[in-house]
């Protein structure tokens, strides 16, 4: 029987450690989405983006058994929701978000285009469109290591217990003034 919990959330959130952490304590074995599809030969680097044939990714996690934690937000779009124990989205303070893209180089359209995706709670949104509320976890990492992210995520889960933390990043930029900064 497969089942899964994903990790998601915008890019450089953290989702990848904390999977990684959570995994650790689990003893369920980590998959990287991108890595996993690269290695599968179901993805591939077009003009520095990964470039998904879905049917081929699809039928990736197919073959999968067992339980497994997945880091990426679009694992979700690929795998039966029923298989899904639980999807935890990761979020992180925005001007925390915004130092860390332009360490990486990030392009300035992306910066934007991932800022905005944060603090509209898009990837949120998504998740629990896909599953509903009861699968569904929130948690803000911005000022917490990845292991005790992971170990409040694995004692939610051991519990039973619902773990969302509150996040309004939209209401704290525009208290600061500087929602144009990260708008589109």
């Amino acid at each position: 029987m497969k089942k899964y919990i994903i990790v998601a959330g915008c890019p450089a959130v953290g989702k990848k450690t904390i999977a990684a952490s959570l995994s650790g304590m689990t003893g369920m074995p980590f998959l990287e989405y991108s890595s996993f599809l690269l290695d599968a030969g179901a993805a591939s680097y077009e003009n520095n983006e990964i470039i998904i044939n879905e049917k081929m990714a699809g039928e990736s996690f197919d073959k999968l058994n067992g339980k497994h934690i997945i880091s990426g937000t679009y694992a979700l779009r690929l795998v039966d929701p029923e298989e899904v124990i639980s999807a935890v989205v990761v979020r992180c303070n925005p001007f925390v978000l915004y130092y860390r893209y332009l360490v990486q180089n990030y392009e300035l359209r992306k910066i934007r285009e991932n800022l905005t995706a944060e603090f509209v709670d898009r990837c949120l949104a998504e998740t629990i469109e896909m599953l509903g509320n009861e699968k569904v976890m929130q948690i803000d990492a911005t000022f917490e290591t990845p292991h005790l992210s992971a170990a409040r995520i694995d004692n939610a889960i051991k519990d039973g217990t619902s773990l969302f933390d509150e996040v309004d990043w939209l209401s704290y930029i525009s208290d600061y003034g500087q929602l144009k900064k990260f708008m589109l």
